[in-house]
């Protein structure tokens, strides 16, 4: 398969080829870009839901302080907004499960949980605060009626000890003064008792409730044992006392089970508030440490994509100049034993792109140039053959030339010879007319033998002339065939330097 795809990639076309490894380049820097935009916006988001833990972990931190600001001074308007405080962390927890993935869901819907209990162990302990405040309210009232009941019986006392003074009565059963003194001393016992609850209040120490518990049952003592001493008046007034003194006892009972309530509630409240904030450090510290991770799985990821692309780049970048370069210079070496004259060589076939292409032409034309040259071998062999024949020819035609021309100018010395001839032949026939004419005879035959050799001459002239244009004629194409012959001398020469 490998060798498969290996032979398609070297046939394609260079262009293709080209187009491929800028096309895996590309991919590879898109591939590095998108890794980084999804490792800045993994990173990003990290940041966004660390920022807005940090935001719910700061809203926490405002809720304490408004639980301690309503702890302190217990107004209502403490508490909504303490409430309110409460409502804005759970409506950004909500914001944040929503924006989530589903790994921290779940630690955020746990935390969200425990929100909701810190709210609801805030309401317990707003309800118990309301619950102690009734108390001492009905505390406070309790003690204060029994105290004027005291203050009550004290006055009567003093009023009775005046009206005794003046009437001067001996003093009957108990003393008036020492019922008085026993009075007032239940009134500062009453602020005493005041005193301790006060101090329990505060810091709930047991020595404040053990003082505050002997007072009370000493209270009850000493005013029942005043009783058999007050006429019908003074014991309701006693009596109302021990009652609003009973009732601020049990008034402070419910105190202190309130008390106790309130600080179990507020015990929750506050371990409810510490696991909400141990929460929002937990779910912050993770999601710092999933951004730390991200970051560096971001760099991780970076890193990889960019050294692979790299290392595919480089690999595109080898693959496609081997591709590409080797029959190149494969080409070149060709070509230039090609013009060395090596004509001997075959290129190796195979591929089908612009280079098997450029391959396939050169083995064509070196097949070709080998044909020419064979055939230009062989014209050269015919023509250098013809090249002898002719010039043996050239030579014979030449040397009938030469003894045509001898032949002909002996012909023409024979020709003057007879024209000579012929003139002394003529001036002999005048003398022979001469002579014919003493001689009629002879005079005609000599005058037949005249016109035969006139007509002779003038046949014999005619050929002379004929021979001489013959003769210019056959000049004429000895010329021609000098040309002829320096031609093929030169092709003959050519063709020699071609073979060579």
């Amino acid at each position: 398969m490998l060798q498969s795809a290996t032979r398609l990639f070297t046939d394609l076309a260079v262009g293709k080829k080209l187009l491929c490894g800028f096309a895996l380049v590309l991919l590879l820097t898109v591939a590095v870009t998108g890794s980084g935009f999804v490792a800045v916006e993994a990173v990003l988001q990290g940041h966004n839901q660390a920022n807005r833990l940090a935001a719910i972990d700061a809203q926490i931190l405002h809720a304490r302080r408004f639980e301690r600001d309503f702890a302190m001074n217990q107004t209502v308007e403490l508490a909504q907004s303490m409430r309110d405080q409460l409502g804005k962390v759970r409506e950004l927890l909500a914001e944040q499960i929503k924006d989530s993935p589903s790994a921290e869901k779940a630690r955020l819907q746990t935390m969200d949980q425990a929100v909701a209990d810190y709210l609801a162990q805030f309401d317990s302990f707003v309800q118990q605060q309301n619950k102690a405040r009734e108390a001492r309210t009905q505390m406070r009232e309790a003690a204060g009626e029994a105290r004027d009941q005291f203050d009550v019986i004290e006055m009567d006392m003093y009023d009775a000890v005046r009206a005794l003074r003046l009437a001067g009565d001996n003093l009957r059963g108990s003393d008036p003064l020492t019922l008085a003194e026993t009075a007032s001393g239940l009134s500062k016992r009453m602020l005493d008792l005041r005193g301790y609850e006060s101090l329990y209040i505060i810091d709930g120490s047991a020595e404040a409730l053990e003082e505050w518990a002997y007072i009370s049952d000493d209270l009850q003592t000493v005013g029942r044992s005043l009783m058999v001493w007050l006429n019908d008046d003074q014991k309701r007034a006693i009596d109302a006392a021990l009652q609003a003194l009973t009732t601020y006892q049990q008034a402070f009972g419910n105190y202190q089970q309130v008390r106790a309530q309130s600080q179990a509630s507020e015990t929750r409240m506050i371990e409810q508030a510490r696991d909400v904030l141990a929460q929002a450090q937990a779910a912050k510290a993770s999601e710092e440490q999933r951004m730390n991770d991200d970051s560096r799985q971001a760099l991780l990821l970076l890193g990889s994509m960019g050294a692979a692309a790299v290392v595919l780049g480089l690999l595109a970048a080898v693959l496609i100049s081997r591709s590409i370069v080797g029959p190149l210079q494969q080409t070149v070496a060709f070509a230039q034993r090609i013009a060395e004259g090596d004509l001997s060589q075959d290129l190796a076939l195979g591929r089908r792109d612009e280079l098997g292409q450029l391959m396939a032409a050169m083995q064509s034309m070196t097949s070709s140039l080998r044909n020419l040259v064979g055939r230009i071998g062989g014209g050269v062999s015919q023509i250098a053959a013809a090249a002898e024949q002719l010039s043996a020819i050239t030579a014979q035609t030449s040397a009938g030339v030469q003894n045509q021309k001898l032949e002909t100018e002996q012909t023409a010395t024979a020709m003057h010879e007879m024209a000579a001839t012929v003139q002394e032949v003529a001036q002999n026939a005048e003398q022979a007319s001469l002579a014919a004419r003493d001689a009629d005879r002879e005079a005609q035959q000599g005058n037949q033998v005249v016109q035969q050799a006139v007509s002779q001459i003038d046949s014999l002239a005619v050929e002379v002339e004929q021979s001489a244009e013959a003769i210019q004629a056959l000049n004429q194409e000895s010329a021609r065939i000098g040309s002829v012959l320096e031609v093929i001398r030169s092709v003959a020469e050519q063709t020699n330097l071609l073979a060579l």
